[in-house]
């Protein structure tokens, strides 16, 4: 009888060792799981907060070029000085959409830019049959400080465009792209867009037709 009832005992203190030894289990289990997704978590936020700073930073750049643009604009109106820009308004739109972290900004910005770089570069190169060289050093003889100006805007506009890109193209940015269900943009169809425009633009100011340097007046430009 002795024997039976510390038989029992036994397994009944077996059974119970087996079943904490479940539930010690379970629990590490769920703490792990726990651990996991709270690491996701983490990490989720990590990434969410890498592209809003890139976002804010590219907007606060482009907000405030925008406005001193405007102001610039404001100014050259005011005084009669001729002035022309693409940035102005649109930059500052731009920018305020971007600093709210907004993604469809991003895709519309992330395709403008290179198609305005692309469009740009290829004007820079094709320079030369907008008008003749010599009516382009007859304007730096006349009006250096002008000139330069100029120059150096087109320059500062190619560089913060360039910058704009690079940074919107960043892992962070497409990453959150991809995840709000956007496709991965390529850079291959704004680039030539910009290219053929650019091309088709120089062909039909040249009027189909073409010239030798000079075309611009019929000779060439005597500079002395």
């Amino acid at each position: 009888m002795l024997s039976k009832v510390i038989k029992s005992r036994g397994q009944y203190i077996g059974g119970s060792t087996s079943r904490n030894t479940e539930y010690q289990h379970a629990a590490r289990a769920r703490l792990a799981d726990a651990r996991g997704s709270a690491a996701a978590s983490l990490a989720e936020r990590k990434r969410m907060k890498e592209h809003m700073e890139i976002l804010k930073r590219v907007g606060k750049v482009l907000i405030v070029i925008g406005l001193l643009d405007i102001a610039v604009m404001i100014y050259c109106i005011a005084n009669g000085i001729s002035y022309s820009s693409s940035l102005n308004i649109f930059a500052v739109i731009a920018g305020i959409l971007l600093f709210r972290g907004s993604l469809r900004a991003v895709a519309v910005v992330s395709w403008f830019g290179p198609f305005l770089i692309s469009a740009f570069a290829c004007m820079i190169i094709l320079w030369p049959f907008f008008q003749p060289i010599e009516l382009t050093l007859l304007q730096l003889k006349l009006n250096p400080v002008s000139f330069c100006s100029s120059l150096a805007i087109g320059l500062l506009v190619l560089s913060l465009l360039f910058w704009v890109v690079r940074e919107l193209r960043q892992a962070p940015v497409l990453t959150a792209r991809i995840e709000a269900g956007a496709k991965p943009a390529s850079l291959k169809v704004p680039i030539i867009t910009g290219i053929v425009l650019t091309v088709a633009l120089t062909i039909s100011a040249r009027g189909g037709r073409p010239r030798g340097i000079g075309w611009y007046s019929g000779d060439t430009i005597p500079i002395s």
